[in-house]
């Protein structure tokens, strides 16, 4: 066996001369209204080795030096509450962090591409901007208070697991600052009221996450050209298409005390999408909803709390046309041919890619004739009238749904040793999973299209634990493989990858404070294992095969340290690493998607090296973050 390096990164910091002087936040009073500005400066280092492939032949070492400033303006006003925080983050000697929006590219009738490029100079964005207003005070009347608050807010379920606040997150997101890691909360309106301050508060929650109705362009793009069996019949998007979630919890504290509190927190989610992607843009859309509740409680040194929620709903995926015009390299030069319509029978003749029809549209007949047959997998493989042509095995694919039935429970305690200094505490949970419910074309083992998908189906989670802290997310920080779920938004900003683990750990966390500093060491263990046990992927073959991987995916080891140096200066430090279990042994070589699943079979034919092809390794992973952050 290959032995295995290990790689040392040194980090200092030695920024702002002024951390050393302690300054109280700025603010102005006019009459009845307060302006406070605060923000944060936090510079950070980074190293991460083998943390996206697990491959130590592909140059999976990574190294960073970032500055994050917020900015935040707090408005109070006698019924009214504002805030405003600016956000602007950039790498050092890198500037590859602000990109443009998606653009969509065609080339006559060829099939779309995605472009989008990055802006060089740093920029400034809004990361939270919202009104409260307290309408009881408004409306003068003696009821509890009943608040509306408007714009771009931190919103979460529980936990954060079944819905969270990770909306728009910073791509190289693994970072133990969890409440710093999210770059913009989404929009939305939020009606909180209570009915006795002090036993039962409620919120109901909208929120609108992507909406595709706002100009004529939108409303009449073509996302719909290759569908069938529905009854639009203009192919485009139409009006309405609109992804949004609403949502709603009560939060029941029958216990306050000294020493003593029990809260109960029950909460229902209902999420939209009316477009999604499976295989193509905008095929499918997706109605979740999502039920659940969570509880706390301390009693004296003894503190516990759980989340628990289940899935309900469905996915549709429309009737599809996979035959695009696909623009390729024939010899240097640039051609258009079919992706599904073939000059052999594939029913007698296995086709290769020398067996596909070329485009050409000055044959009108041929073009009409192709697009013309009648949609249906009745088609597949036949024969197309009037022309020399044959459709693929594959061409259509047939409208099925796909219905919901995920869940997950996840829960922690806690031991004080030493009261408020020396604590032990101990977390396991479990979040369903399945295999794919949508085909795999590439690799058709490795999906179930069975109608069901009882895997655990998170919204913007980010969960990397409450009293037992992951520095990996609970797994899924580490590579897109660890996740089940392949039915995520297209759109979806959040992370989502909570799904077929379940998981077992334990911390010690001793804290002190000597004179005007505190701080506390905070070591970590995790051990994780799937609750669906996928198919064993053969990277010789390039597919997946009938043989059931291990459950045991590996362990997690961290340690947090953190520091407070004066009232406005603090230090943050964090290592962890993952042993790989079976799972990733077994797995060694598989594709995170299906372009590198290409790849991998082209080399498989021609007898190509796999050495540089962004395959899943098994290596042992070691990542690290220290931090300076100064609160003004």
């Amino acid at each position: 066996m290959k032995s295995k390096k290990v790689y040392v990164y040194i980090m200092f910091f030695c920024f702002l001369p002024s951390f050393a002087v302690d300054s109280a936040p700025s603010f102005y009073k006019n009459g009845e209204v307060e302006f406070i500005v605060t923000g944060t400066i936090k510079n950070e280092s980074e190293f991460d080795i083998f943390t996206t492939l697990l491959r130590d032949n592909i140059h999976d070492k990574l190294f960073y030096t970032r500055t994050t400033i917020d900015l935040i303006v707090a408005t109070t006003a006698p019924s009214l509450y504002s805030k405003l925080g600016l956000r602007s983050r950039l790498f050092w000697g890198n500037h590859k962090l602000t990109t443009t929006d998606r653009k969509y590219l065609a080339t006559l009738d060829a099939l779309p591409t995605v472009h989008a490029h990055a802006i060089a100079p740093t920029m400034v964005w809004v990361r939270e901007a919202w009104v409260e207003a307290d309408l009881a005070k408004l409306c003068h009347t003696d009821l509890y208070k009943q608040s509306l608050t408007i714009g771009s807010f931190s919103f979460k379920l529980g936990r954060g697991i079944s819905l969270g606040d990770a909306y728009r997150v910073n791509p190289l997101s693994i970072d133990f600052y969890q409440d710093s890691v999210v770059d913009q909360y989404t929009w939305g309106i939020k009606w909180s009221g209570a009915i006795d301050s002090h036993f039962l508060n409620y919120d109901m929650y909208v929120t609108v996450l992507n909406n595709q109705s706002t100009d004529l362009e939108e409303t009449n793009f073509p996302t719909r050209t290759n569908t069938f069996g529905t009854n639009n019949s203009s192919k485009v998007r139409g009006a309405g298409m609109i992804n949004y979630i609403a949502a709603a919890h009560c939060m029941f504290t029958p216990l306050k005390s000294d020493g003593k509190l029990l809260t109960i927190d029950p909460y229902v989610m209902h999420f939209v999408d009316p477009e999604q992607k499976v295989e193509y843009l905008f095929d499918a859309k997706t109605s979740l909803t999502t039920v659940g509740f969570a509880v706390e409680c301390v009693m004296g040194n003894l503190e516990w709390g759980f989340d628990c929620a289940n899935n309900f709903g469905h996915q549709y995926v429309r009737g599809w046309d996979r035959n695009y015009v696909e623009n390729v390299d024939k010899a240097g030069y640039s051609a258009y041919f079919y992706t599904d319509i073939l000059t052999v029978n594939p029913l007698t003749q296995e086709a290769t890619e020398s067996d596909v029809a070329p485009f050409d549209p000055s044959d009108v007949a041929y073009v009409q004739a192709i697009a013309s047959v009648t949609p249906g997998a009745v088609s597949n493989g036949q024969a197309i009238s009037g022309t020399p042509f044959y459709n693929s095995l594959d061409r259509f694919r047939d409208p099925y749904t796909t219905t919901f039935g995920g869940y997950m429970w996840v829960g922690d305690a806690t031991v004080w040793l030493i009261p408020k200094i020396c604590a032990l505490s101990v977390t396991t949970g479990i979040a369903s999973g399945d295999s794919n419910p949508n085909g795999n074309l590439l690799d058709p083992i490795a999906s179930s299209v069975d109608k069901t998908y009882n895997g655990f189906i998170p919204l913007q989670e980010m969960y990397a634990g409450s009293r037992v802290q992951s520095y990996f997310y609970m797994a899924s920080g580490l590579v897109p493989l660890l996740s089940s779920t392949n039915i995520d938004s297209y759109f979806s900003y959040g992370v989502d990858t909570l799904s077929n683990v379940i998981f077992w750990g334990s911390s010690v966390k001793y804290q002190q404070k000597t004179g005007n500093n505190k701080w506390s060491i905070m070591p970590n263990m995790i051990m994780y294992w799937q609750d669906y046990r996928k198919k064993v992927f053969d990277v010789s073959i390039g597919t997946t095969t009938d043989k059931t991987s291990s459950a045991y995916k590996g362990l997690e080891a961290n340690v947090f340290i953190q520091s407070q140096l004066s009232q406005n200066v603090s230090l943050g430090a964090g290592i962890a690493m993952f042993v790989p279990g079976p799972f990733f042994f077994e797995n060694k070589g598989q594709p995170f998607n299906s372009g590198t699943g290409k790849e991998l079979i082209k080399a498989l034919k021609t007898g190509a090296s796999l050495d540089q092809l962004p395959l899943l390794g098994d290596n042992t992973i070691c990542s690290g973050t220290i931090a300076l952050i100064y609160a003004f």
